[in-house]
Parts: structure tokens; C-alpha cells; sequence
């Protein structure tokens, strides 16, 4: 569940880069910000959760804490950024649902177990 959380989100920020990137006068991306700071903020992102989608789930401590830290300092940022209207909706929805997997997939401790269901043999 959580590789499907990281991939979505990588589809997200991937979708925003490019749109805003090539399609900027689409109506679909006027509630995105096509300046070059938040194309880095997007790049960033999506390399972080390229890294978590590469490696397997018991990942190192100081890569989750790195990790961790780092979303969490953005999510904040994109939380403060929005309720002052400083930050447009799209850019706001898929950098803080980046924010939200980064986070969930650095404090996981170990991967999870896929129990199997024996059958009782007559």
C-alpha cells in the first residue's frame, strides 16, 4: 500500500511539472504556479520518492529520518504558504500529498508481513 502511495504521488508531481511546464495556458493548470522555485520544490520531491519507491521497506535509519524531515519541513511550509493564499491549489494538493506518502513510508519500521490462509485438509 505504500509503494502505491509513493507511486501516485510521483504521478501527481509529475503531472503538475510537465503541465506547467508545457501546457501553462491550459485552464486545467491555471491553479498551478509555473515559476522555477516551485519546479525545484517538485524536482526535489520527486526524487525523494523515486528514492523510497527504488529501495525496500526496511530502509536506513538515516535515510528516513532525512527523508522524513525534509517533507515534513515542506508540508509545513505548504500549509502556511496556503491558508495565506500565497500558493495555488493544484501546486498546494500534489506537493502536500508528497508530503503526506514521504512521511507515512519514513516512520514505517518494517515491512509487512502477507499472512496466507491454509486450508484445513478433510
Amino acid at each position: 500500500m505504500t509503494k502505491f502511495l509513493l507511486i501516485l504521488s510521483f504521478l501527481a508531481l509529475t503531472l503538475v511539472s510537465l503541465g506547467t511546464r508545457f501546457f501553462a495556458h491550459s485552464p486545467v493548470f491555471w491553479l498551478a504556479d509555473p515559476n522555477s522555485f516551485y519546479e525545484k520544490v517538485r524536482l526535489v520531491l520527486s526524487f525523494i520518492l523515486i528514492l523510497q519507491i527504488a529501495s525496500r521497506p526496511p530502509r536506513w535509519g538515516w535515510f528516513r529520518c532525512a527523508t522524513g524531515a525534509i517533507a515534513g519541513v515542506v508540508g509545513i511550509w505548504v500549509l502556511s504558504k496556503t491558508f495565506t493564499n500565497a500558493m495555488m491549489t493544484l501546486d498546494s494538493l500534489s506537493i502536500l500529498a508528497a508530503c503526506i506518502a514521504i512521511i507515512v513510508t519514513s516512520i514505517e519500521g518494517r515491512e509487512l508481513p502477507v499472512k496466507t490462509v491454509q486450508r484445513a485438509s478433510n
